[in-house]
This record gives structure tokens, sequence and C-alpha cells, in this order.
């Protein structure tokens, strides 16, 4: 609760729209340190593929049918406020799928690597998503409340950023599009087929 206040209070708008801009190339350093200090093994890459393809992509799939491609722009937009699916336990499904994907990577990266080399991994990670979605999720809540009003501000009360609650919230507008999932979640699925192949060459030594 704290930090978010502290994102809040950041007046600094062209940071906020820089880091909401680049939010996926942010994470190019942390993506660098997985692959250096990577030691894979069999099961560690079964078992961090699983969490970041079936929970963390499969929690995306589940938000993007709702929100549609309107998630891919460099600029906040949102033509009207979900509530429903994801949204009526979480603020923000898509950015906890992220990390989902992102500490499965972690994982499958982990095999073999020694104490150090874990924590620096899980480290760069955690850090990059703190800082990064920190002041994306800030950006995005002050347009959705100048833009919504009392129905987010209600709806910004009620349900949590990033820990789902587990009830899911009364007010839920918003319905299921499957047709929009493949055209909004393409570039994300490329992403994450690149890391596995970057994964498993390392593996093999080949880097």
């Amino acid at each position: 609760m704290q930090l978010q206040r502290f994102y809040r209070s950041r007046s600094d708008k062209p940071l906020k729209e820089f880091m909401f801009r680049y939010r996926g190339w942010l994470f190019l350093p942390a993506a660098i340190v997985i692959l250096f200090l990577a030691r894979p093994t069999v099961t560690s890459m079964a078992v961090g593929f699983a969490i970041a393809f079936l929970i963390g992509e499969g929690i995306r799939i589940w938000a993007v049918g709702f929100t549609g491609v309107t998630t891919r722009h460099s600029e906040v937009k949102a033509p009207r406020l979900i509530t429903a699916g994801p949204y009526a336990y979480l603020r923000n499904p898509l950015y906890l799928g992220n990390l989902i994907s992102w500490l499965g990577f972690c994982i499958a990266a982990c095999g073999a690597a020694p104490m150090w080399a874990t924590a620096a991994i899980f480290g760069s990670v955690i850090f990059t998503y703190s800082v990064v979605y920190g002041f994306v999720i800030a950006h995005e809540e002050e347009f959705l409340t100048g833009t919504f009003g009392e129905p987010f501000r209600e709806y910004l009360k009620h349900v949590p950023a990033i820990i789902p609650r587990l009830k899911p919230y009364e007010k839920q507008n918003g319905t299921y599009d499957p047709k929009v999932i493949l055209r909004a979640e393409i570039q994300t699925i490329i992403m994450l087929i690149i890391i596995v192949g970057l994964m498993v060459m390392k593996y093999y030594g080949k880097f």
C-alpha cells in the first residue's frame, strides 16, 4: 500500500509516460541477466515453461478477451471501464500474468544455477517489475480516474491492484470476445517462444 502511494504521489508525468510507452523494452536488462546467468535443466525448463505459458499467459488470454487490442497501444486508452472477468478480482490481471510468466522463466533458468545467480535472476525481475509497473499502474489509474470518475474510484476502492480478491466485484461490466485474442496476444506469444528458444540454446551450450 505504501508503494502504491509512493508511485501515485510522483508528479513526473513524462517519466510515467516513458515507463508506459516502453514498458516491454524496459525488461530487456532483466532478460539479459536471466540468459547470461541461466543454468537450465530439463526439469527446471519443464516446470518453468509450464508456469509461464499455462498460468501466466493463460491469465493474459483471459484478460485480453475483455480488453482487446487497446492494451497494445503506446498511450493509455480505455473506451470503456472493464470490471468483469479477471478484472472482477484484481485491477491488473495482465501485469499479474506478466509477473507469473517472468517468474516461470526464472525457474527455468535456475535449475543448476548457484545461489548467488538464482538471487540475481529473481532479483533483477522483481526489481524491474516493481519499478516499471509501479509507474505504469499509477499512470493508468490517473487516466482512468479522469476518464470514468466515481465508478472507477469505487472500483479502485474495492478491487486490489495485483493480489486477487477471493470474491468477485459485484458491479461487473464487460464481455469476453475470443476473436480478439490472437490479434492482441500474438506479440507476447512470439516473445515467449523466443525466450524458450534462447533458454533451450543455453541448455545445449550454444552461447
